[in-house]
């Protein structure tokens, strides 16, 4: 408190000597320019900020957007690729059927067992794919259909084999299924 005293009782004093002074001549003027030369440096320093700060805001968006439309691009792809997978394995292992249908030439009882046969490798109610849980990664689901298919495409190949071996294999096959 003795400090601001002493500060008053030293204006006080001196109060005279400040209001017998006169300013130069544009004192005032030059004061207002100088104030107004501030106020647009910082206008200038603000809107500098203000517009760096929205671009980079506007930056993160569009770069977030796009990385979003990205994630979404690769994994319809990798969905299209397990799907394509699959439907190619069909396709292969229908081929392979056919082939062996169009090969034999049995009577109609066996036609029909052989017929049976392939149908219960070639024909699935569901697609392997669409039994598959969701939370598997595509990786994953391309492995385990991968691995599904080939089992049902070697044993076509075996079929194929044994049809091909001799009729008495052939037939003893039939009989037992």
């Amino acid at each position: 408190m003795e400090n601001n005293d002493l500060l008053k009782h030293l204006f006080n004093q001196e109060k005279d000597s400040f209001s017998e002074e006169q300013m130069p001549e544009g004192h005032i003027e030059r004061f207002h320019n100088k104030m107004k030369s501030q106020i647009k440096k910082r206008k200038i320093i603000y809107t500098s900020l203000i517009s760096s700060a929205a671009l980079i805001a506007l930056f993160l968006i569009l770069n977030n957007k796009l990385i979003d439309e990205h994630s979404q691009e690769i994994s319809q792809h990798q969905e299209n690729k397990v799907e394509l997978l699959e439907l190619t394995s069909i396709e292969q292992i229908k081929k392979e059927a056919a082939q062996i249908l169009s090969k034999i030439d049995l009577d109609e009882y066996n036609s029909q067992e052989i017929q049976a046969s392939l149908e219960s490798l070639t024909i699935d109610a569901i697609l392997m794919n669409e039994q598959l849980p969701d939370e598997l990664s595509e990786d994953e689901k391309i492995r385990i259909i991968t691995t599904y298919y080939n089992a049902k495409l070697d044993g076509i190949k075996q079929f194929k084999k044994l049809i091909a071996s001799n009729p008495e294999e052939r037939n003893l096959y039939l009989d037992n299924n």
